[in-house]
């Protein structure tokens, strides 16, 4: 259908062209006098009549002019309905974890000498090399004066080791000096087996070698033999 399309437009031989199609319900004003209810309820449904509309096109009006006019009849703006926003989604924080319990360090107290203890050498030495498993103290005199004793690792202690009390951090609170004040010595426990230790003496670079004598186990029948009244062997009988 074609309807006023004017400017030289020319209408093929096969179609109709009318000027003007009969409208259904044409509103009945021309030019300015048309009223704005009107044109808002204009309906564009062809008359069954025209030509080029068969009956089942035009059996039902453009339904946006329709529906249009009949929400809206006083051409109001229409408010858009609210957009819903989806909430975000629930974070669910991860369990608090607490860390075990760490324990305090032991507290070091000063102790008496260690038995089978031989004397290395004084407070200010230094330890160049011991054996591993070589058994250790520092300290001085027969009362509670010494720390404990430890054994040596492969990491623990590091030679060379300067012999003073703050070289031997063995516990908590910290290095302990067992005698403040007083000229302290590095002992080392007798085993069943020699002990060879090298050490230089304090304001020295000479190094010394101290050998720790095995531990000779006791008697089963010890004697001693005299001359005269006087001992002159003190030993065993085997």
């Amino acid at each position: 259908v074609f309807y006023g399309m004017g400017h030289g437009f020319t209408c093929s031989s096969s179609d109709t062209c009318p000027t003007t199609p009969p409208l259904t319900n044409f509103p009945a004003g021309t030019g300015t006098s048309f009223t704005q209810a009107e044109l808002d309820n204009l309906d564009w449904t062809p008359v069954a009549q025209f030509s080029k509309v068969g009956a089942t096109a035009v059996s039902t009006p453009i339904p946006a002019v329709i529906v249009g006019y009949a929400t809206n009849p006083s051409n109001t703006a229409i408010t858009p309905p609210p957009v819903v926003v989806a909430p975000p989604p629930v974070t669910v924080p991860p369990p608090v974890v607490t860390p075990p319990p760490v324990a305090p360090p032991i507290a070091i107290v000063p102790v008496v000498q260690m038995a089978n203890a031989v004397k290395i050498c004084d407070e200010g030495c230094t330890i160049v090399s011991m054996p591993l498993g070589t058994i250790y103290q520092f300290g001085t005199g027969t009362g509670i004066n010494w720390l404990p004793p430890a054994t040596s690792t492969l990491s623990n202690p590091v030679l060379p080791l300067l012999v003073y009390y703050t070289s031997f951090p063995v516990g908590a609170p910290g290095p302990i000096d067992p005698d403040s004040g007083v000229l302290k010595e590095f002992d080392v426990q007798q085993t069943s087996a020699l002990q060879t230790i090298v050490f230089t003496a304090a304001g020295s670079t000479v190094s010394v070698t101290k050998i720790v004598p095995a531990l000779v186990p006791p008697c089963a029948r010890p004697i001693t033999l005299q001359l005269k009244g006087v001992a002159v062997y003190s030993g065993c009988a085997d």
